[in-house]
């Protein structure tokens, strides 16, 4: 399978991840200037630093969502994509793709991190709305 590593993605519980079920982002974060990375990294590439390993929460809400009609280059699922970028704990922002339609959602809405398979080869995150 292409997509995520399966070092950037652990299941809510901690296991290997499973599709359609919440799961957990795999950051890193500085121990000297505080700076997280998704995904995670061996050294801070501010300062230099050695990373110390974290979790990015399960639950973020989403701050911004951008509908694309036409697939970027090598894209093998379907269309539209349904993008999020969410704001974990106040330490990261990720983007991903939501599990459903933008119409109706609301910017202070809470997602959860969940596990998908846009297309047969492909296991990567994105966000589902609550």
């Amino acid at each position: 399978m292409t997509g995520l590593e399966p070092a950037q993605m652990v299941a809510a519980d901690g296991g290997a991840p499973v599709v359609g079920e919440s799961a957990r982002l795999l950051a890193s974060q500085c121990p000297n200037c505080g700076r997280t990375e998704f995904p995670a990294r061996e050294q801070c590439p501010a300062c230099g630093e050695p990373l110390d390993d974290s979790t990015a929460a399960e639950r973020g809400p989403p701050l911004r969502f951008h509908r694309r009609a036409a697939p970027a280059s090598g894209h093998r699922g379907t269309c539209p994509l349904r993008i999020g970028v969410v704001e974990f704990d106040g330490r990261v922002r990720v983007m991903g793709l939501l599990t459903q339609q933008i119409d109706g959602l609301d910017v202070d809405q809470r997602v959860r991190t969940v596990t998908l398979q846009p297309a047969a080869d492909v296991v990567t995150y994105g966000f589902q709305p609550l």
